[in-house]
């Protein structure tokens, strides 16, 4: 599995050179950017950073698909989504994110299901226009639209597509109190990505997006989830995201020193399934 660092985890850094330097003194095999802190930034510049540092990148996020919006909305978001092919072509990145969005009301519109799939559909023929791929990220949030590792599991079936696949995420999967059986229904390769973090366990409902923290300091099993996906043969990467809006008390540095620290210790782990 190659190991990967998202730049959710330094995002409150606000540096991308230092990521990819960092990532490569640490021995990251690629980094996930975040569209916002790059589509301003200089392509001829991030193409030389990247080069010269020996580092890839290996997804390019987050679109949020606009179900709920109007007809401007989806125009400004189809929009995005192509000028993020256009820089994932640059920067030789496969993968585009996309996440479902939240709810506005607790109630479910009953042609959610179907807009989904029709905005997928539309963004996955723009990105195969490009030679890219869509990851979709299930989140586990109560107010997701796609929020269980089954619904995600639907979502790309229906679409029928090698160039789209999930991203599991631990901190979402366990926030949203999926069942480890739903990873096992799938196939090891409609995983595009996995999410590494931890967490505190609460209520359903009740989490927060920002309070994951570093593997091996929460409460949750992620030793399992590693266990299932070596069952699986699952050969994708394994990214490290532990989002924080308010920082760390260490510099950016210690970020992805402590963080592949943190992912070699979790990846030789050799754990008995908990019930």
């Amino acid at each position: 599995m190659e190991k990967w660092m998202n730049q959710g985890t330094t995002l409150c850094y606000n540096d991308v050179e230092k990521d990819i330097i960092y990532c490569h003194k640490y021995g990251f095999d690629a980094i996930e950017l975040k569209y916002n802190m790059i589509k301003n930034y200089d392509m001829d510049t991030l193409k030389w950073q990247l080069k010269k540092n020996h580092v890839k990148v290996g997804a390019l996020g987050a679109v949020s698909l606009p179900v709920y919006e109007d007809y401007d909305k989806k125009l400004q978001m189809e929009k995005k989504i192509e000028h993020m092919c256009q820089i994932a072509v640059a920067i030789e990145c496969k993968n585009i994110v996309v996440i479902p969005p939240y709810r506005k009301q607790e109630c479910i519109w009953e042609d959610e299901d179907s807009e989904i799939i029709s905005l997928l559909e539309n963004y996955l023929k723009i990105a195969e226009g490009y030679g890219r791929k869509l990851a979709f990220e299930v989140l586990g949030f109560h107010n997701a639209t796609v929020n269980t590792f089954q619904e995600g599991l639907k979502v790309i079936r229906t679409l029928a597509s090698e160039n789209i696949g999930l991203i599991l995420d631990f901190y979402h999967f366990f926030s949203g109190n999926m069942d480890k059986g739903e990873i096992k229904k799938a196939k090891a390769n409609e995983i595009f990505i996995v999410h590494v973090n931890d967490g505190k366990k609460n209520m359903y409902g009740k989490y927060l997006d920002d309070e994951r923290l570093w593997p091996g300091e929460g409460e949750f099993a992620i030793e399992d989830l590693i266990q299932i996906l070596k069952e699986m043969n699952y050969s994708g990467p394994i990214s490290l995201e532990t989002y924080r809006q308010e920082g760390w008390e260490f510099d950016m540095e210690e970020c992805y020193k402590l963080g592949m620290l943190q992912l070699d210790q979790l990846l030789n782990s050799h754990t008995e399934l908990s019930q």
